[in-house]
């Protein structure tokens, strides 16, 4: 846990340089401290979170933390990093839904100008909110390196430290410099698909994935899944298709064309992930069944 805060406390340092840094941004109007507000209080939040979930885990479900133990003692550490995912999937959809929809009408009604919208004061917000979860689950993921890659496989390890330090460090740039607001927004947005996901794996990891509830959880985290990360892509595709960023230099422009499409392309991937996954699960109970 000291080990936590004091990686916590250098992350936030980091990030008030770089407020230093970029304020102001060629006049812009910054809200760094909205940033900073939503980094500190995540964070505060994750190692809060990170402390106490063995032990409410264990009161909660007793036989199977108890099991999880027994038979897989890699995934006890990994609850910590699951429990804490709850924070940003919660929050971040709360603080910038209304933002989002009004961002993505100004980008309708001007698709050139789409990719160079300026953030609200609530964007700045719940950028600072996933920054600061994704920093701690790096923290995580270094603490318990071995125990992780074991829980989630090498693929979905090295998937997630790209994921998470490409967004760590472009988000904090790309929103003061206007640089494609409405797409961070959206894949901010998205963190509100995993919710089910979290109730899902620990239904998994405390040995209670053949339970009747599994497969409403399942289906549950699917449809948002869809609704969160699938539906939008079409019009985020047009966004990146019609915009003008003639804002940004020739070399950002570069690495936003570069970059922009990933987590458009990640999310198709995952979905046919989760379809995978889906099948086989009932594929296993009709067989269950018929056996």
């Amino acid at each position: 846990m000291g080990w936590e805060v004091k990686a916590s406390a250098g992350s936030l340092a980091l990030l008030a340089a770089l407020a230093g840094v970029l304020l102001p941004v060629d006049g812009e109007v910054t809200h760094w401290d909205a940033m900073l507000q939503g980094f500190v209080f995540t964070m505060a939040l994750c190692l809060v979170t990170s402390a106490l979930a063995p032990t409410v885990i264990q009161m909660v479900a007793p036989d199977g933390w108890k099991w999880m133990l027994e038979n897989k003692p890699f995934h006890a550490p990994t609850l910590r990093k699951n429990a804490c995912e709850l924070i940003p999937s919660i929050l971040t959809p709360i603080i910038i839904w209304n933002d989002v929809y009004s961002m993505t009408l100004l980008g309708w009604e001007d698709p050139a100008g789409s990719l160079g919208l300026r953030a609200p004061r609530s964007l700045w917000t719940g950028t600072g909110v996933v920054v600061a979860y994704m920093t701690h689950d790096c923290l995580l993921m270094l603490l318990y390196k071995q125990d992780v890659r074991k829980s989630f496989g090498d693929g979905m390890y090295i998937q997630l430290w790209g994921h998470h330090l490409l967004s760590i460090c472009m988000w904090p740039i790309a929103i003061p410099t206007r640089n494609g607001n409405l797409l961070v927004a959206w894949f901010l947005l998205s963190e509100g698909s995993n919710v089910l996901l979290t109730a899902r794996t620990f239904l998994i990891k405390l040995n209670h994935g053949s339970d009747s509830s599994m497969l409403p959880v399942s289906a549950g985290w699917l449809l948002s899944f869809v609704i969160f990360r699938i539906v939008p892509l079409p019009l985020l595709a047009y966004f990146l298709v019609t915009a003008e960023p003639w804002h940004l230099s020739r070399l950002e422009r570069f690495f936003s064309y570069l970059t922009w499409p990933l987590p458009l392309v990640l999310n198709i991937y995952w979905f046919f992930l989760a379809v995978a996954m889906g099948s086989k699960m009932l594929a296993a109970k009709d067989e269950k069944k018929t056996g």
